[in-house]
């Protein structure tokens, strides 16, 4: 192993953060149900006490084995995001609570140590190696073949690798974001809103694209103005793309662009008049009680949490697994307090329609009265 990744690997990020909410349930994802014993035998003539006690037995095992399970998580973006990692991190300690399993993450940020991070994992028999976004797909396909008993989860891929030990999770992330857009365009009243992403690729524009049709089908003249601040983690650049937005009328402003977000909330609050925020991948709520009207949570932890769950329960699927509103792990999350800090009682009024009008919205999508295509166009 190179000499560089070596030091890497041997810092552990250990996290203890308290649970908050993620997702409509507050990321309470409930942990698959123990295994009972379903086998019964007619000449069975012990006693209930021993049958009992035989229960907790296999229980006290089951939850020996789960603990023992060896997990790492590579991420290629620094903890502290505000966003994808950290809703991952809150899941992971959400892992160590529920199952007793300590999850070993590295931060691999230069791409020169990713596939490195992913082949030392494998070569020290990991039994589940989680990587995050689209720049694992390459290193998986290079090293699952040769470590068919570790099993590889990708998180915010496509690709179908076509191997038994490997899974990527896809998201659907364009519908939240239509109803994001529903949000917006019922709060907004300028009609000009603002899109601050950390990069432009084939999700990012449907995501932008999906925002602008959720916004026209309540004010058909909205317009979403899309600024690339190209960096998920610098608020100082979405602070200063934040006021330009402003400047030009964009009275919301819905970002997909992690820890950047923290400038353009920051550039919401010191704005003259009501300038609003939908944020993306965590629960941003208590940074700005009246300007986060909700935040666009793809399920990242969730879906980490659930896989795990999945894997003691003894299950694993292969392939590609979408996750999207219809199934739960995407959610747009809105807030039952906003406006604590001292909104108008017009406003919260206001706020409290806008969210019946976009509850609807997502239970059509639900139901599929509402289709929501994935739109990679130029608008």
């Amino acid at each position: 192993m190179k000499k560089k990744l070596a030091i890497l690997l041997t810092t552990v990020l250990v996290f203890g953060m308290t649970l908050t909410g993620c997702g409509n349930d507050g990321g309470n994802t409930p942990a698959p149900e123990e295994g009972q014993n379903a086998e019964s035998d007619a000449g069975n003539e012990e006693q209930p006490a021993e049958n009992e006690e035989k229960e907790d037995q296999k229980e006290e095992e089951a939850g020996s084995d789960a603990s023992d399970l060896k997990v790492a998580f590579i991420t290629p973006q620094a903890t502290g995001d505000n966003g994808p990692v950290d809703d991952i991190m809150l899941a992971i300690d959400r892992v160590k609570n529920d199952y007793g399993i300590e999850v070993q993450v590295v931060e691999a940020l230069d791409t020169t140590d990713q596939e490195d991070a992913v082949r030392s994992f494998a070569a020290e028999n990991y039994d589940v190696i989680f990587t995050l976004f689209q720049q694992f797909v390459e290193p998986v396909r290079k090293i699952a073949p040769d470590y068919p008993d570790t099993k590889f989860i990708m998180i915010y891929a496509t690709d179908d690798l076509g191997m038994d030990n490997v899974v990527a999770y896809a998201y659907d992330a364009w519908e939240t974001s239509y109803a994001a857009g529903v949000l917006a365009a019922s709060m907004s009243e300028s009609g000009v809103l603002g899109n601050v992403v950390g990069y432009e690729d084939d999700t990012i524009v449907a995501n932008s694209n999906a925002f602008l049709a959720g916004a026209q089908t309540v004010n058909p003249d909205a317009t979403v103005k899309r600024v690339n601040a190209a960096s998920f983690e610098d608020p100082a650049k979405g602070k200063e793309v934040g006021n330009q937005l402003i400047a030009d009328g964009a009275d919301v402003i819905f970002t997909d662009a992690a820890r950047t977000s923290l400038g353009v909330i920051e550039a919401a609050q010191e704005a003259s008049g009501d300038v609003f925020i939908i944020g993306d991948n965590s629960d941003h709520s208590a940074l700005a009680p009246s300007a986060v009207i909700g935040d666009n949570i793809y399920g990242y932890g969730n879906t980490l949490y659930n896989q795990i769950s999945d894997i003691v329960a003894g299950k694993f699927e292969s392939g590609v697994i979408v996750c999207s509103v219809g199934n739960g792990i995407s959610v747009l999350q809105m807030y039952d307090d906003f406006g604590s800090d001292g909104a108008s009682d017009e406003l919260k009024s206001k706020y409290k329609a806008a969210v019946e009008a976009t509850n609807e919205i997502i239970e059509k999508i639900k139901n599929g009265e509402v289709t929501v295509e994935k739109d990679t166009s130029a608008k």
